[in-house]
């Protein structure tokens, strides 16, 4: 099983889910595991791992697809459809879920909106440290200066 954050899922398509289904390795979110703790804190631990359990069967189940909607579907349906206490915690993990993600929009925008200040108001000698810094030039001329051929094609 991987935990991770919802918002560093692809959405859409890719070889993740793909390779999660076709390795029996079950993807779920942050939001997804508290709503088992929560689960498992209103009914035992005991209902709450044979949850955990038919989910894994269904990931197994599965027809390998990269499509993150009928990945998510079989997963969201069995656990929406395991009991029908879920749906409160469901919901509640689901405005949890839009809650968060507004206010990390809010916090990147704030970041980039100072960075942006902070690279409009730089003399034009910061500027260019800055595009030869971002750039990593000087790392790449440091790699090219150390390359050698090893002796890999010697004969001694």
């Amino acid at each position: 099983m991987i935990i991770c954050p919802i918002y560093q899922l692809p959405n859409r398509n890719s070889q993740i889910y793909l390779q999660a289904i076709n390795s029996n390795v079950c993807i779920m979110t942050y939001s997804h595991l508290s709503l088992l703790v929560r689960y498992a804190h209103e009914v035992g631990k005991s209902d709450a791992e044979d949850l955990l359990h038919t989910v894994f069967k269904t990931v197994s189940s599965l027809n390998p697809s990269t499509s993150a909607i009928n990945y998510w579907k079989g997963i969201n349906k069995t656990i929406l459809g395991y009991s029908k206490s879920i749906l409160k915690l469901w919901q509640d993990e689901e405005q949890a879920i839009t809650e968060s993600i507004e206010i990390s929009r809010m916090d990147d925008l704030y970041y980039l909106s100072s960075e942006r200040y902070n690279t409009i108001n730089m003399t034009r000698q910061e500027a260019i440290q800055l595009i030869i810094k971002s750039s990593k030039i000087d790392k790449k001329v440091s790699a090219i200066k150390n390359i050698v051929d090893q002796e890999l094609f010697s004969l001694k």
